[in-house]
This record gives C-alpha cells, structure tokens and sequence, in this order.
C-alpha cells in the first residue's frame, strides 16, 4: 500500500495552502452550476446503495455536492477549510477534526481525498460521525493514480495526496469494509471511481 503524501512541514502550512484555493476562482456561479450538474450524475449513482439519508459531505468548496445531494432526497451539510461565501450548505470545517458529534450521519460523501493530509486520521474521523454501521461514499479520481512525490514539483497545483493504485485509497479506511465497488461513476468522463464501504461496528484501534 503506498500513498505520497506533499511534505508541508506543518499542519498550519497545509491548511493555508488549502484554504488559499477557493480564491483563485474568477467565477464561484458558474463554477458551481458546472460541478451540480456533473455531481448529480456522480452522487446518483451511489443511491441504489444508500441505507440512509441524512448525509455529510467533505471538502464540499461552495456545495455543489450538498445541494445536488438535497436534491436526491437527503438532508445534507458539508464542510471545507474555506466554504467561500457564507451560504446554508457548507459550514467552515476540517475533515481531519469533524465539528459534529458521534453517530450523527447516516452517509460520509468523500471526493476530495487528494487534498487530505491523514487518511487515518480522516477514516477514525468519519467513522466516529456515523451512525452504527453507517457508509461511506468514497469517491476517487483515477487522474491522480500511478503518480509519485514528483507530481509535488508541478506548479499551481493543491493536490496533498497522490498514489500508486486506487485499492491503496481504499484499504486506508481501515474501520471500513467494501460493501460495492461501482467502477466508474459518470459515462462522460473516465475520471471517477466510487466505492460504498459499511462501517465496521466497533472502531479500529
């Protein structure tokens, strides 16, 4: 199993980097209709496996996630280092410090493993935050597959994780067990992979 991690030093230089991205975007509107219509093709295909609808999405930026989750039914909330402007679907957060209490979501929507700093530290998180035997919808991207800490040099990039293979992702989560693999979640880009995994009932320690 290997994932390369970007070396920050310190935690509080990773999350200035995070926190910086949300900044660089000219147009926050179209920037949002543009990833709604996609997510909602991404998160539909999840449903047919959801137990429950009460969802928390990670790293949701401006909350195209939440509101397409919103619209599928579910009650959703999302979070991220900087959320943008104050609106009613994403509150500030860190998923390495979730700011909600044990067993409070039925489904974790997680897309932005990338720009993680822990995975563990992510996995105990989302793990606490679910109900018992909760899912998570764990969703990766294949463009940042087969890559090494070289991919760190590129300029302009927010990238903080890359990997060997996609099962290197997903055997992190160890309170966790693969419940389906999807293979890919949207016909008009080759770009995502999605996995629902059940969480184990006692946590991992």
């Amino acid at each position: 199993m290997v994932l390369h991690y970007r070396d920050y030093g310190d935690y509080e230089a990773y999350t200035k980097h995070q926190s910086s991205k949300f900044k660089r975007v000219k147009n926050p509107d179209k920037l949002f209709t543009r990833q709604y219509n996609w997510l909602l093709e991404r998160i539909g295909s999840f449903l047919p496996f959801l137990d429950g609808r009460n969802a928390l999405c990670l790293g949701a930026r401006s909350g195209s996630e939440v509101a397409a989750f919103r619209d599928l039914g579910f009650k959703a909330i999302g979070i991220d280092l900087n959320p943008g402007k104050e609106s009613d679907l994403v509150i500030p957060g860190d998923f390495h410090d979730i700011p909600f209490e044990d067993g409070s979501f039925d489904v974790v929507y997680f897309n932005s493993i990338d720009h993680a700093l822990d995975v563990r530290k992510i996995s105990q998180e989302i793990h606490r935050v679910l109900v018992p035997n909760g899912q998570l919808a764990l969703e990766i991207s294949t463009k940042l597959s087969r890559r090494d800490a070289k991919y760190f040099e590129r300029s302009g990039i927010y990238e903080s994780l890359v990997w060997d293979k996609t099962e290197d992702v997903v055997a992190t989560f160890e309170e966790f067990q693969t419940e389906k693999d999807l293979g890919h979640t949207t016909k008009r880009k080759k770009e995502w992979v999605g996995f629902v995994l059940r969480a184990k009932n006692a946590p991992m320690v």
